[in-house]
């Protein structure tokens, strides 16, 4: 399907396609006047959906149509692995030695079995 209609063209109809029960849910669940909202509020919805949700996900359309299928994936088992690492020394979160461990065996899975 991606080759047929595009990777951006597919990630575009994707996240339309997800989009819809989520907004089901809302109108189910919750009231209108939760709408009712400050305008800097909504403003940073939009920041906040634009540069975390949508234009992430349209770049890692092009980095597969780039680089293709099995590289994609090596970089993208590196992501667990980065996050926990930066979580410890920015956030100063816990990081064990079964973490550590885990992020060995990643590393050493994607660097001998690629």
């Amino acid at each position: 399907m991606v080759k047929r209609v595009g990777s951006m063209r597919f990630t575009a109809y994707s996240m339309a396609v997800a989009t819809v029960p989520a907004v089901v849910q809302f109108f189910v669940f919750e009231p209108l006047s939760a709408l009712d909202l400050p305008g800097k509020v909504w403003l940073y919805v939009i920041l906040l959906a634009t540069f975390t949700t949508v234009l992430p996900l349209f770049i890692q359309a092009e980095a597969l149509r780039r680089i293709g299928a099995a590289e994609f994936a090596l970089i993208g088992a590196l992501g667990p692995v980065s996050v926990a690492i930066t979580s410890a020394l920015g956030l100063d979160e816990r990081f064990t030695a079964i973490q550590a461990l885990g992020g060995v065996l990643v590393i050493f899975a994607c660097c001998w079995f690629p």
